[in-house]
């Protein structure tokens, strides 16, 4: 960061949005700020950023063959479709795939780095019961729905150990801690 001979402050660095502006300028006449893409291209700041959507979560099976069917029978429970085998969407652009993990990789650790869990809301207390219910007929272990101060939960392993959380939440209660 230094001040250019007209007194404007240049900032040169890479944004974390990927937009690929990288010159941030402000002072100088009456102290406007302007981005400058690495293109040349002048024009107002891209801060903040639009929140990028996460279009998809790729889980790798220790076994395909014993992972799909527990996936087979929660996933449509949440309203996703199977788009072919092993991919599931919810229809708006986001993706569940469903990879073979290689042998002799390191499992899935409760309190491990990396993900914790996956979690749902559900519309009411009455579908986290009717999605527990339809996993156990299934033939799948469920665990008893959780009283968590008001918020209806269920937490389910997949056959790897990657935990689901269905859960309702009442009104003004937030979904995470």
């Amino acid at each position: 960061m230094q001040p250019s001979a007209s007194g404007t402050l240049v900032v040169d660095r890479v944004m974390p949005n990927l937009l690929r502006w990288n010159r941030l300028t402000f002072g100088g006449r009456g102290g406007q700020v302007k981005w400058m893409r690495a293109n040349g291209y002048h024009g107002d700041p891209p801060w903040p950023p639009t929140p990028m959507k996460i279009d998809h979560i790729t889980i790798m099976a220790q076994s395909l063959a014993t992972s799909m069917p527990w996936y087979d029978a929660l996933l449509p429970l949440l309203g996703f479709r199977k788009l072919r085998p092993h991919v599931w969407t919810d229809g708006d652009g986001f993706h569940f795939q469903f990879l073979q993990a290689k042998a002799g990789t390191r499992p899935y650790e409760r309190y491990g780095a990396g993900m914790n869990h996956l979690g749902f809301s559900a519309a009411s207390i009455d579908a986290v019961v009717a999605i527990r219910d339809a996993m156990e007929q299934g033939g799948f272990p469920v665990p008893v729905i959780q009283d968590l101060g008001g918020v209806s939960a269920l937490f389910m392993k997949d056959p790897d150990g990657i935990r689901f959380e269905i859960s309702h939440y009442p009104p003004g209660t937030s979904v995470v801690d």
